[in-house]
């Protein structure tokens, strides 16, 4: 997992090179907190969540998230999402109920 992450950071350090940079203190500080919370927590949650669950399905867990987003986003705030995004949505919750099923008769 490791070379993975510095593989894709390497890759982002450099699609962001070009990129506008946080101004002043207060967005660095909210980019430092949600980068933390990104990676430290959910890293750290399923880490944990594997004493009570088993890998597959704590993946599962962890990459619905952002279909959750878009769902909660639309109930919660109003957020409006194109036809795309919501195709694409279907499109991932079918797939990780099939990958659900798969686990559970292994």
């Amino acid at each position: 997992m490791g070379i993975r992450y510095v593989l894709a950071g390497g890759l982002l350090a450099l699609l962001a090179v070009r990129r506008p940079r946080p101004r002043g203190s207060k967005q660095w500080l909210q980019a430092g907190i949600i980068g933390l919370f990104q990676s430290a927590g959910v890293m750290g949650c399923v880490y944990f969540s594997m004493r009570w669950i088993t890998s597959g399905e704590s993946a599962i867990i962890t990459f619905i998230n952002p279909m959750l987003v878009i769902v909660l986003g639309t109930l919660f705030t109003g957020a409006v999402y194109s036809k795309l995004q919501w195709l694409g949505v279907a499109v991932g919750l079918l797939l990780q109920e099939r990958v659900r099923r798969v686990c559970r008769q292994a």
